[in-house]
């Protein structure tokens, strides 16, 4: 058990087997069909054939027992904190300049007020895609970003071609009716 992610609504861990680390929520597979039952700040359960693994964090994965270590969700994506995250340029460039690609792996409408557009709605996004890595969850609606309202569907396309030329990104998300800010660097 390389880390875990220990989100309420989609927890995950990375747990490295045959020379590849891989990435799990439960319900997913291993490549020797051992399957994610549960998943905590410290361990994991794993069911094969009807026996059950417990996977353990070593003492240094859980960073000595210090609150708020960086967590490394990806070899290129580390978790500062709660809502802010590093991400490396490469990845960006290979996962989001394609941006046909990306929309293959998102759904999203535009949210309306009574002025116009208030922003656009994530109504769906991909297990395996570089969103949910980021902190951005189904059904979030991104307002704004650095500071600036999303008033037009374009400005909610241009959000993903921000992340290619800027260096620091702030996303204003309303989550389940209360607003956060998401904040990224890219080096």
């Amino acid at each position: 058990l390389v880390g875990v992610i220990s989100d309420p609504d989609r927890p995950i861990c990375l747990i490295r087997a045959q020379g590849k680390t891989h990435i799990l929520t439960v319900g997913e597979r291993l490549p020797d069909g051992s399957e994610v039952t549960r998943i905590t700040e410290t361990h994991v359960l794993l069911s094969r054939e009807g026996k059950t693994e417990i996977l353990r964090l070593e003492e240094k994965a859980l960073g000595g027992g210090r609150k708020g270590a960086p967590s490394l969700i990806s070899e290129n994506i580390r978790q500062d904190a709660p809502d802010h995250f590093t991400i490396d340029r490469r990845l960006v460039e290979e996962k989001i300049a394609d941006f046909g690609s990306l929309l293959t792996e998102v759904g999203i409408n535009p949210v309306f007020n009574e002025d116009g557009t208030s922003g656009i709605r994530l109504s769906y996004i991909a297990k395996e895609s570089i969103l949910n890595d980021i902190g951005l969850k189904r059904g979030d609606v991104i307002e704004g970003v650095n500071g600036e309202p999303i008033t037009s569907l374009e400005q909610g396309f241009e959000i993903f071609q921000r992340f290619q030329t800027e260096r620091n990104l702030t996303l204003t998300v309303r989550r389940r009716g209360e607003t956060k800010e998401l904040h990224y660097e890219i080096r």
